[in-house]
């Protein structure tokens, strides 16, 4: 593949000669897609089309399609869904209906993206809710108990699967406890790692045989008290020895608020600390490609789970059916 590790965006709604410029110097395991990317289901195949024959390869592209108010494909020419902390509401009421309605969201979701040649959904949220939770979580969680989230989050992306995408969990290991944005500032969490274990953690226990997974710009005070997650060699390793998830770590955006530096030094980190693959929103391709030296290229073999899961992917489901059903289960 000899892709570079980092996941870039464009400015707009198709490539300017600037663009493929930097795309092509930079050569990005993916582009994420924002509203400012999307204006009809024609331009968005045309956009993903034209990246592909630029870069002459099968490049992943992702988008945050988690349903409720944080959806980048739009009414009226996609279906609204609902959010996770209203799938959490359907669970406390009937476990099999809430993980039955899971799946068929991540499926219809997934089938919506896949049709487009988006493949990687940055969804499911598996981060708790507790009083203190910053409203940048709020009712993108199912809820407050680890089980019910491990369940659900199982279900919404074995239908993620279902539908042709590749799930992307997030945010570990736990944005749940920050009572701050991390778009804006750096969260402070001084819960005790015993505690972080048994609650947060879960989740992500039992979903890590998932290829994929994006980092928490969250700083806890008793694993790495200089750190933040996506900085700190100590999360990283925990992430792999006590979480047990040995796919592709991605960060979250390395140009939001939460993160202090310079971009060679953001970069630096990220790779030092362990992180597989650097996500950067803010579409300044040119800071990038000054810093390109700095990002390692990608192995096949780093990315063999997840080629796997590319290709053995199923985009065939009974759309009007599995819509029908869910309409009726979510009166």
């Amino acid at each position: 593949m000899n892709a570079s590790a980092i996941i870039v965006s464009i400015p707009g709604l198709s490539l300017t000669k600037k663009d493929k410029v930097y795309l092509k110097k930079i050569n990005p395991f993916g582009i994420i897609l924002f509203d400012k990317n999307i204006e009809n289901k024609q331009q968005l195949i045309s956009l993903i089309r034209d990246i592909k024959i630029l870069l002459k390869r099968d490049v992943s592209f992702l988008v945050d399609q988690e349903g409720g108010r944080v959806q980048r494909l739009k009414e009226p020419i996609w279906d609204q869904y609902i959010s996770f902390q209203n799938i959490g509401y359907i669970f406390d009421n009937s476990q099999d209906i809430g993980k039955r309605v899971a799946f068929l969201t991540g499926s219809l979701i997934a089938d919506e993206l896949s049709e487009v040649g988006i493949n990687i959904n940055c969804s499911p949220v598996l981060d708790l809710t507790f009083s203190e939770t910053h409203a940048v979580i709020g009712n993108r969680s199912f809820g407050t108990n680890h089980e019910k989230v491990s369940l659900l989050g199982m279900e919404m992306s074995k239908g993620i699967i279902n539908g042709g995408c590749v799930p992307l969990i997030k945010h570990i290991p736990g944005h749940g406890r920050a009572n701050k944005d991390s778009h804006i500032d750096l969260p402070i969490v001084d819960t005790s790692l015993d505690i972080l274990s048994k609650t947060d953690f879960r989740p992500f226990v039992y979903l890590n045989k998932l290829p994929l997974c994006m980092t928490a710009h969250v700083l806890y005070k008793d694993i790495d008290p200089y750190n933040p997650a996506t900085f700190s060699s100590v999360i990283i390793k925990l992430i792999r020895e006590s979480i047990n998830f040995y796919g592709i770590i991605i960060t979250d955006d390395i140009t939001m608020g939460a993160l202090e530096g310079t971009m060679e030094e953001k970069i630096s980190k990220t790779f030092l600390a362990g992180c597989d693959i650097l996500l950067d929103c803010s579409s300044n391709n040119e800071e990038i490609c000054n810093n390109l030296e700095l990002i390692p290229k990608l192995s096949n073999k780093k990315l063999y789970h997840y080629m796997n899961l590319c290709q053995a992917k199923n985009s065939n489901i009974d759309r009007i059916e599995y819509k029908k059903e869910l309409n009726i289960l979510t009166k």
